[in-house]
């Protein structure tokens, strides 16, 4: 794929990421000042990308409290195919932000999971292992990536120490991480970074 599918196809990244938001959080009800600054989108497009979803019948509009606000129309014909789009489009190789971590300190390892390799079953999406993590840094970027998939993210970083420390202890946290699907992005550990249960395979598969 793209840089980004789902805004290629529809012309602008300000409309893929509503469509994103709205399909990743099918019952909330949302004013256009919130969406701008939780997507961070332009505020002289929100309006007419808004407009365009309504027309779609994608999303719906009401008064609320003296304010318009949009929610999902989950009754839409072409909701299952939409949201089986935007589930594809919010795994780790469609975010651009992703690669601004590895900037960040000395990191050691960075793997996804969670909603951003199609995972829906753990406690985190995002695990950051590194020393002299800048943590102001570290939540701009975990905005940015927020406002490009859609939705909340669960993030957890450890020092290389803490991390080792808890793989050592074969923490089940840890072990959750490795146990469903993920995506290593980033490793500088080598295999001494995963369980001893999946040492092999998934050193080789990092190095393919």
């Amino acid at each position: 794929m793209g840089s980004d599918f789902l805004e290629i196809f529809l012309g602008g990244e300000g409309l893929a990421r509503l469509v994103k938001f709205f399909i990743l959080n099918p019952i909330t009800k949302i004013s256009p000042d919130e969406l701008k600054d939780r997507l961070q989108i332009d505020k002289r497009r929100i309006k007419s990308d808004l407009s365009l979803l309504v027309k779609a019948d994608i999303i719906k509009r009401r008064k609320s409290l003296n304010k318009s606000v949009y929610y999902l129309n989950q009754e839409n014909e072409f909701y299952p195919e939409i949201k089986r789009i935007v589930s594809k489009c919010t795994v780790f190789p469609q975010l651009k932000s992703l690669e601004k971590l590895t900037r960040n300190g000395h990191i050691k390892l960075i793997l996804v999971t969670g909603v951003l390799a199609n995972n829906l079953k753990t406690r985190a999406d995002l695990l950051v292992v590194g020393d002299g993590i800048n943590k102001g840094q570290l939540e701009v970027i975990i905005r940015e990536l927020e406002a490009e998939i859609g939705r909340d993210l669960r993030f957890i970083t450890f020092t290389a120490e803490e991390y080792e420390y808890r793989l050592n202890m074969f923490d089940k946290f840890i072990r959750e991480f490795f146990e469903g699907p993920h995506k290593i992005i980033f490793n500088r550990l080598g295999d001494k970074g995963f369980p001893i249960s999946q040492k092999r395979s998934v050193f080789e598969a990092t190095r393919k």
